[in-house]
């Protein structure tokens, strides 16, 4: 990115500037790769205005690129105990969980500090990104994802589980231990500091892997395992999922549980339930039809009382 604004003064920035670096950009990665390169610079940018260095945000004035909708694709509810099953064993459990059982995204989970737990309410704050290889911190995506999210009693106890382990992890690395160089995160490498998003990919799809794999040792004889393994393969059962897909997935265990458009959508940050009802269409058909009420039994049924 750099080579490609190298000639520009940060005062002379503009949209054009932007719009170019992109298009340059998506010559040689994807277009969701372009449209990251593209959000690093807007975060840069919006820096630049809280230091005075600019008016504004020239990104602001840019799209990011159109990409291939992906059909969603989730878990069913035995395939995602499953994998918390296989997941329990493994220090960065509590972020699998929370996930789901949040719907925070894994910039959220992976920035979140010890101090912006406050009992049963979580507040997001900051966000852990990906920068050329690396990390850095930033601020929420939008206003609305700065945000409170309350927690239910399970989701309590893991992250209290999981709290405990890290301070038994901090007493035996002793010195080497560096968490308080890093903001006293929730989630953190074996030494404290904060794990790298390409890092915590790589855990995630391991941890996919091995619930495929238990999955199939499920089989009581080798004909058994055989069919299991090819239902993994067809994609059948425990299909390759995105870390992202758990915020789906949550959404769609809140529609299912009757929490309506406009909790969910402050719950996970959109901006309002209109949103929500677009991005996640599919997850609320149901309700769409289950709208539609004859006229008469609408009529007829008592006030406070289910049609």
């Amino acid at each position: 990115m750099i080579p490609a604004l190298g000639g520009v003064r940060l005062t002379k920035l503009a949209a054009q500037h932007v719009r170019k670096l992109i298009q340059d950009q998506h010559e040689q990665v994807s277009a969701v790769s372009a449209n990251k390169c593209r959000a690093v610079l807007s975060e840069a940018m919006r820096q630049a205005v809280r230091d005075g260095l600019l008016h504004r945000n020239p990104v602001d004035a840019t799209k990011p690129l159109k990409t291939d909708k992906r059909k969603d694709v989730s878990w069913s509810n035995d395939e995602t105990m499953l994998f918390l099953s296989v997941a329990r064993v493994h220090r960065l459990y509590a972020a699998f969980y929370l996930a789901l059982s949040t719907g925070m995204r894994r910039g959220e989970i992976l920035g979140l500090r010890w101090q912006d737990v406050e009992g049963d309410t979580a507040y997001i704050r900051q966000n852990l990104i990906s920068l050329a290889g690396d990390y850095a911190f930033s601020t929420p995506k939008t206003a609305n994802s700065t945000r409170r999210i309350m927690l239910d009693p399970e989701t309590v106890a893991t992250l209290e589980e999981h709290r405990l382990k890290q301070l038994s992890e901090a007493r035996d690395l002793k010195d080497q231990w560096r968490e308080e160089k890093h903001r006293g995160l929730i989630f953190t490498s074996e030494t404290g500091t904060p794990i790298n998003p390409r890092n915590f990919d790589r855990v995630w799809y391991y941890l996919q892997d091995a619930a495929k794999k238990a999955y199939k040792e499920l089989g009581q004889s080798e004909e058994e395992k055989e069919a299991r393994a090819k239902q993994i393969e067809d994609s059948k059962v425990l299909p390759h999922i995105r870390f992202h897909d758990l915020r789906h997935m949550h959404v769609s265990l809140l529609n299912k549980a009757g929490v309506d458009a406009r909790t969910i959508a402050d719950r996970i940050g959109h901006t309002d339930a209109a949103f929500t009802l677009k991005k996640y269409a599919h997850v609320f058909e149901d309700q769409r039809k289950a709208a539609a009420i004859p006229l008469l039994r609408l009529l007829s049924t008592p006030k406070g009382e289910p049609a």
